[in-house]
């Protein structure tokens, strides 16, 4: 299949998710590792809004991972891990606006093994019961 969108490099291209509109979107400036390990942080601006997304582990290995975004006000748990792992990686691939409400939106990758991938899109027009974010789509593949 192809698609032309007219984007030179797209990050991603989304196709049949409620909520978003083709358009130009805002992208956030994201400050800190680009592979995040235990005790790291990363902090995200969007406009005047200030974000921070902590990985916390057990221990340097990842034993029961948890990330978690928090602002100024509210804390949200975004994913967790029992145990250790399989060489388990954790990614922020995007932060931004997609939805153009002004609230932050995310592309992660959080994985307990090497070979998986797993791509959530979190939008914040998806947030539930004080939650930030919530997921709007989910694209889980496999590298070997």
């Amino acid at each position: 299949m192809s698609v032309d969108t007219g984007v030179v490099d797209p990050i991603l291209l989304v196709h049949g998710v409620t909520g978003l509109e083709p358009g130009a979107i805002t992208s956030a400036a994201i400050t800190g590792p680009e592979n995040p390990r235990p005790g790291d942080r990363l902090t995200i601006d969007l406009g005047t809004h200030h974000y921070r997304i902590a990985f916390d582990a057990d221990d340097a290995r990842g034993t029961n991972m948890r990330v978690s975004l928090s602002d100024e006000t509210r804390s949200q748990l975004l994913w967790s891990q029992q145990g250790e792992g399989d060489e388990p990686h954790w990614f922020v691939i995007w932060a931004g606006d997609l939805d153009h409400d002004g609230e932050l939106d995310l592309l992660v990758d959080f994985s307990e093994k090497y070979s998986a991938f797993n791509s959530i899109l979190f939008l914040s027009s998806r947030a539930k019961g004080g939650d930030m974010v919530g997921q709007a789509a989910h694209f889980n593949h496999a590298g070997c």
